[in-house]
């Protein structure tokens, strides 16, 4: 492991990743491979991949993940901040709606850090407060992109221009059903919802699929063209899931390096 070094490209020859050019110390260095794995998130790898010369229309496109919903619940009898996790529940009956075709799933987490809206002020309510999370399913749109045109020491311009009907359609009903969720705790009212800017869940821009026409790598997570190299993580979602992605990118990259022995 080399810290404080800078991946700028790959060196691509006759659809081969040949090796793997990065600076350090003002300096630019090359490490030979047989077999190149890129894992640097959903922003920097179509970066890398674009500085290495290789191009597709989806490449840095789909850019995606959870819209996040931050409410404030008061409780009329019930203490809910305490203990020492950051989330006390998880609620997940919206994650399979009979109608998901047509809307976003979502979750809600009952949330633990009183930080977030500040204790109550009168002192028999000051723990019956708590933050509660909707995270909703989003439909992946191609006018969600990263800039390519920079370089791989210039930080990423992201483009969000659009929300998906889907996601707001999975928003609208979370919402809806959230006071019935909650009602059996003695709720005294909920707040109206800060959207969050992200969650930081970057989705997208080098998607898994089939078809080496609409999308960067295959089934085994190996790039359809350049078939020595390899991209992990959440870049390779072809769409996001309605909560963290961490479990998921884990188990993606195990199973990637699982098939990717067994050939060899």
């Amino acid at each position: 492991i080399l810290i404080d070094a800078c991946v700028t490209r790959l060196d691509i020859e006759n659809k081969s990743a040949k090796s793997v050019v990065f600076e350090h110390s003002g300096r630019e260095f090359l490490v030979a491979a047989d077999h190149v794995v890129l894992g640097a998130n959903a922003l920097f790898n179509p970066v890398i991949l674009a500085q290495s010369g290789l191009t597709h229309p989806l490449l840095g496109r789909r850019l995606n993940e959870q819209r996040g919903l931050l409410f404030e619940v008061h409780l009329a009898k019930l203490d809910a901040l305490d203990g020492g996790s950051a989330a006390t529940g998880l609620y997940l009956g919206g994650i399979n709606p009979p109608d998901r075709a047509q809307r976003g799933s979502f979750t809600y987490t009952i949330d633990n850090r009183w930080r977030v809206f500040g204790l109550r002020p009168e002192a028999e309510k000051a723990k019956r407060v708590f933050p509660l999370i909707m995270m909703v399913e989003e439909d992946p749109q191609i006018e969600n992109h990263v800039d390519l045109s920079r370089s791989t020491r210039e930080r990423p311009r992201i483009l969000h221009p659009v929300f998906s009907n889907y996601g707001r359609a999975g928003v609208a009903t979370g919402r809806s059903q959230l006071e019935s969720y909650l009602s059996p705790l003695g709720l005294e009212w909920i707040s109206e919802p800060q959207e969050w800017a992200t969650g930081g869940h970057m989705e997208g821009t080098t998607v898994m699929g089939n078809d080496p026409t609409d999308s960067i790598v295959d089934a085994d997570q190996i790039h359809h063209e350049v078939r020595n190299l390899s991209i992990v993580g959440s870049s390779v979602f072809p769409t996001c899931g309605n909560y963290t992605p961490s479990l998921t990118v884990a188990a993606l990259s195990l199973r990637a390096a699982r098939r990717l022995t067994a050939k060899s």
